[in-house]
């Protein structure tokens, strides 16, 4: 299973631009099987004003009809996707990772369980975490997420190191936003690969280039580094996922 991590530019609350970016990439990487995009990557990391009836406007349901587009041009391509959205779901705002199979159809929606996405003073009840992790299956591979912090905390680790095992995953999504200075990440990353000390599969981290962002992708398992789009660079990393 090929599969693409896309560092480019999201752009703060320009959701059509946005989306004009991932189905250039559906397009142009159509023999691949799954494509990547990074935290929060549909309205841009720093979209959130922390005003909660701005917050909320900003925010989409995952079957708005802007989504359209991205599902119809999965189902063309036969390709799927993942990227991180503001989801809003009624009164209740989530920091969320979509992903739409090769048929078009939303097959998991993650919601964010680390607080890190929002700056607590300034927010209210509205603003929430998820509180579960469901895997999902992709073209018979095994897959399972967790947004930027989530990895952070050890609580969240030991449960996806136990899901890992249960339910035979084979890949984990890690979507970021990291706002490191280039130099300084080149310093981090030797942190970032510590973390996955224990986890046995691949994990991929894809990250956004933005005003304060300098995107990067890397593969990581278990403490090693399997590959690397250094930070500053705009590309796609391709990965061949194997069983």
């Amino acid at each position: 299973m090929k599969i693409g991590l896309i560092s480019d530019f999201s752009y703060h609350r320009e959701i059509d631009k946005n989306i004009n970016t991932i189905i250039k990439y559906l397009d142009d990487y159509h023999h691949l099987d799954f494509l990547l995009f990074s935290e929060a990557f549909l309205q841009g990391f720093n979209s959130l004003s922390w005003n909660y009836d701005d917050d909320l406007n900003i925010a989409i349901s995952k079957n708005d009809k802007q989504l359209a587009l991205i599902k119809n041009t999965c189902k063309k391509n036969n390709i799927a996707v993942g990227f991180g959205f503001y989801e809003r779901v009624e009164k209740d705002i989530y920091c969320s990772y979509l992903i739409i199979d090769n048929q078009g159809k939303i097959i998991n929606n993650y919601r964010r369980m680390s607080i890190g996405w929002k700056i607590i003073e300034k927010t209210n009840h509205h603003y929430k975490e998820g509180t579960s992790i469901i895997p999902f299956t992709l073209n018979n591979y095994n897959f399972i997420t967790l947004v930027c912090g989530d990895l952070w905390d050890d609580d969240i680790k030991e449960e996806v190191i136990q899901i890992i095992e249960k339910d035979k995953i084979d890949a984990v999504l890690w979507p970021n936003h990291l706002d490191y200075e280039i130099e300084q990440f080149a310093t981090e990353i030797n942190d970032y690969k510590e973390r996955t000390k224990d986890i046995k599969v691949p994990l991929f981290l894809v990250n956004d280039h933005s005003a304060s962002s300098h995107g990067g992708a890397v593969v990581f398992k278990d403490n090693h580094l399997l590959e690397y789009l250094k930070m500053g660079e705009i590309g796609i990393v391709i990965f061949d996922l194997i069983k």
